[in-house]
């Protein structure tokens, strides 16, 4: 587990670069390729995810505001 704390030697971000380390060391080299393709689609994913949730919540916030201003 140090290794996702640290961070690897290749100047990426330490929580990716822990994940795609751990992921090679423990699945052959026959799925290494998708494995480390699935865990680089599925972050951005997630940011994106928690980027909408964060607007959805914004617009609803900001539109019962609107209305408790009597606008």
């Amino acid at each position: 587990m140090s290794r996702l704390i640290e961070g690897g030697s290749d100047g990426r971000q330490p929580l990716v670069s822990g994940i795609s380390t751990i992921a090679s060391e423990r699945v052959s080299g026959k799925y290494r390729n998708k494995v480390l393709f699935a865990v680089g689609c599925t972050i951005p994913l997630f940011i994106v995810t928690i980027l909408a949730t964060g607007a959805t919540v914004f617009m609803l916030v900001a539109g019962v505001g609107d209305r408790l201003m009597g606008r």
